[in-house]
């Protein structure tokens, strides 16, 4: 992901890339021990598929801004 900071595009490191991947995870298995107490696995079924679809639209924009602050 590209940062804008006083001007300048900062790249963002591996690790926090990482970091992030590994929230969504935690986040995906709270969610999951929530959804079996309250009986909801379907409900998780379809956040879970919502959750991927905006990662991959956040993933497509990001290269997007990233080719276009190349030219």
């Amino acid at each position: 992901m590209v940062k804008e900071q006083d001007g300048f595009y900062l790249e963002e490191s591996d690790e926090l890339k990482f970091l992030k991947n590994n929230f969504y995870v935690v986040y995906a298995v709270i969610l999951a021990v929530v959804s079996m107490f309250t009986q909801e696995i379907v409900t998780f079924i379809m956040l879970g598929f919502v959750f991927m679809a905006l990662l991959n639209i956040n993933t497509t924009l990001q290269k997007i801004l990233e080719k276009l602050t190349k030219n």
